[in-house]
């Protein structure tokens, strides 16, 4: 289960809240793994990897203007890195889903902890500091 953290918060209320709901959405994931077995669970694997897709997608957008208003240096790196993500939550196959379906969750973690700390915690953070 992944848990919020102060460290984790960069000082912007709104978004804080969005990071959050993007450990809850991971947290759904995780849940899945922990449970093993559930009734339909490729089409719940396929909602939250949906509802991630989705939800970054509203979270970079609104993070992005922001940053615009702020006129924050590093915008372009920022976008670069969140196309990144998009990217990678598209490549999910939903045939490979199927077929190893645990795998497909612990990726899927693997990856949101990677971004928690390699963005989060390091170039979000920055955006307060400008």
């Amino acid at each position: 289960m992944l848990k919020w953290k102060d460290e984790y918060a960069i000082g912007i209320k709104i978004i804080d809240d969005q990071h959050k709901h993007i450990f809850e959405i991971a947290n759904s994931a995780y849940d899945l793994l922990k449970n093993g077995i559930c009734a339909d669970k490729y089409s719940r694997i396929v909602q939250v990897i949906d509802d991630l897709r989705q939800y970054a997608r509203y979270h970079f957008q609104w993070e992005e203007d922001f940053m615009l208003k702020i006129h924050y240096e590093d915008l372009d790196a920022q976008h670069l890195e969140h196309e990144a993500f998009n990217a990678k939550i598209d490549s999910f196959n939903l045939e490979d889903i199927d077929e190893s379906q645990d795998q497909t969750i612990e990726d899927l973690l693997f990856f949101i902890l990677g971004w928690i700390v390699d963005h989060i915690l390091m170039k979000d953070k920055m955006i307060k500091a400008e």
